[in-house]
């Protein structure tokens, strides 16, 4: 996700998302990890336009070389969250 477009996309929109899934840790196909400063500016969008973010973390405890990043339980806002459900919303 592109995080610093989300607020462009809303004001070209009228009207933001409903909700916003991400997948913070070790995104397919890149392996990309969002970084905190693009998790915090999420939440401060989420929190401006009242949109839920949906997080699923299957990869977030395999960090082998590093500590892995803040859980969500760890930033103080309610993100529902899934741990390697994805298959089973989206098949």
């Amino acid at each position: 996700m592109q995080v610093e477009r989300l607020a462009d996309l809303i004001a070209t929109a009228g009207r933001p998302p409903k909700l916003a899934y991400v997948v913070p840790n070790s995104q397919n196909p890149g392996s990309t990890t969002m970084s905190l400063a693009w998790r915090g500016l999420l939440l401060d969008l989420a929190g401006r336009h009242g949109f839920l973010i949906l997080e699923d973390d299957p990869y977030g405890l395999l960090y082998f070389d590093r500590p892995s990043p803040p859980s969500r339980g760890s930033i103080p806002a309610a993100i529902p969250s899934a741990s390697g459900s994805s298959p089973d919303f989206l098949p």
